[in-house]
């Protein structure tokens, strides 16, 4: 076949499976692929998946976009007297949120890629839920036993109505736009909801409060500390008595950033600087 002619059957193709029907498409796309060795239909699933985070991302953009096209200056509130300079100074509280995640964990993956959100609560300086939404997830695709429902509380049916993953990461990321996010261990919340946390300035305060651990050499590293013990320590809450709630979370982190972290003051000069001696005699809170 002269390269004229596979170029304008290629054209053909390609113009065909513009218009065609998604059953006529999807049987031609099945019978493409079973000429294919194994090698090249590994290759077609990158391809797929590549594209499809790429279609995610224009959608999110575009999103973005539409957002900037309609927000209203607010009116700033200035640090209250009282709360010390540091490196987050160049922020107003109403620019400082925090969020935590509910997961749920797919059947069908395996690592990282298994843990998907399944609700997103965003939160402001004073603790008070600005965002909340559930991620849908068709009955069947993640795990539920009674483990699992006393931890975050979904059954098989509880998300079949939630948002598109799509629409929810547009909408955070537009959120988070120009903010300051404060997570604790916020990289797998993050991830979950198929966002990339470089994209925004973000602090993990779960770095700061960690306690000494010696390694197999008798060196000291650092142990991060749970949310939970930390919360019952400074403020003698305990946060996660029953199911877990990402507002609760979420207002915990902020609460230990603003009351615990910035008042310190410690960390002013450097968002990296932690000590481990300082935490040391925390001990594990479990109820």
């Amino acid at each position: 076949m002269e390269s004229e002619d596979i170029d304008r059957a290629k054209k053909l193709v390609i113009n065909w499976i513009g218009q065609a029907e998604w059953k006529e498409k999807y049987a031609f796309m099945a019978s493409m692929l079973g000429q294919l060795p194994e090698s090249e239909v590994k290759t077609v699933q990158n391809l797929t998946s590549k594209t499809r985070k790429e279609m995610k991302r224009k959608r999110y953009e575009a999103h973005v976009q539409s957002k900037r096209s309609r927000v209203e200056s607010a009116p700033v509130e200035s640090v209250p007297p009282g709360l010390p300079n540091g490196w987050w100074a160049k922020y107003q509280l109403t620019d400082i949120l925090a969020f935590d995640c509910e997961h749920v964990h797919y059947r069908k993956l395996k690592g990282r890629e298994r843990v998907k959100a399944g609700s997103v609560s965003v939160v402001d300086y004073k603790g008070d839920q600005i965002y909340y939404a559930e991620i849908k997830h068709e009955r069947g695709s993640f795990l539920v036993n009674n483990y699992t429902r006393k931890v975050n509380g979904f059954n098989e049916n509880s998300l079949v109505n939630g948002k598109d993953l799509e629409v929810v990461m547009a909408e955070v990321g537009a959120l988070f736009e120009g903010k300051l996010i404060i997570t604790y261990g916020g990289g797998t919340d993050f991830d979950s909801l198929e966002l990339f946390s470089g994209d925004f300035d973000t602090y993990d305060i779960a770095e700061y409060f960690k306690k000494p651990k010696p390694n197999k050499r008798g060196e000291d590293y650092g142990e991060k500390i749970g949310l939970r013990t930390l919360c019952h320590h400074f403020f003698h809450e305990d946060i996660q008595a029953g199911v877990h709630s990402p507002k609760t979370d979420a207002a915990a982190t902020m609460k230990l950033f603003l009351e615990v972290y910035v008042k310190s003051n410690l960390g002013s000069m450097d968002r990296h600087f932690t000590n481990y001696n300082l935490f040391q005699d925390i001990l594990a809170f479990k109820g």
